[in-house]
This record gives structure tokens, sequence and C-alpha cells, in this order.
């Protein structure tokens, strides 16, 4: 019998979670950790979110081995945010990935 790890940053937790939420057409993953949250997000495939209320800090961004795709100081700025309809296009002008919206937050 093998064990198997399950936990955060495991890709398991989050291919489980995107499985779930298969009828969206957008999954970001927010957390507050750039070693379980975003490291285990992006080797998933997802948008990652850090928010700065957790034990990551902005000096943290600058050693992060993987970085977030955006970056608010808390779930109250991101709480504001509202997604645009609109939709940003490849270089062919096939639709890529939603837009964000909102200029408080930051695009790494």
């Amino acid at each position: 019998m093998t064990a198997t790890v399950i936990g955060k940053s495991e890709r398991f937790v989050f291919e489980i979670a995107r499985e779930t939420l298969r009828e969206c057409d957008h999954v970001a993953v927010v957390g507050d950790n750039l070693a379980s949250d975003i490291v285990g997000a992006k080797r998933s495939g997802l948008d990652a979110i850090l928010v700065l209320t957790g034990t990551a800090t902005r000096d943290d961004l600058e050693h992060a081995v993987i970085p977030p795709d955006f970056v608010f100081s808390s779930l109250a700025e991101l709480s504001e945010i509202e997604r645009l309809d609109a939709k940003t296009t490849d270089a062919h002008g096939a639709p890529d990935k939603p837009v964000w919206g909102a200029e408080t937050r930051f695009r790494l």
C-alpha cells in the first residue's frame, strides 16, 4: 500500500477544486501563502491571487520562486474588484482569459 500526500501545494487538491468548478469559465485561487497557495495554484494551471493579510509580505514577492498573477492588500480590496465581461485575445485574435477590472490591483 502506498500513501498519497494530500494538501496544499499538492496539485491533486487544486485539480479537485477545478473539477468541482468545471462549469465556471475562469477559476483563480486566492491565498495568503506564497509557498502553498500560490505555488499550488500555478502548478495546477490556475491564476493565483495573493492577499497580503497572512504570511506573505510585499518584500517576499521579490524572492518568490513562483510569483502570483495578482496581489491585493486585503480581501476587502479584492471584494471591490468587478470582473469585466471583456475578453482579451491572443496573438491570433482568439479569446484568451477574462480581464480583471480595477486599477487598484498589482499586476506582476
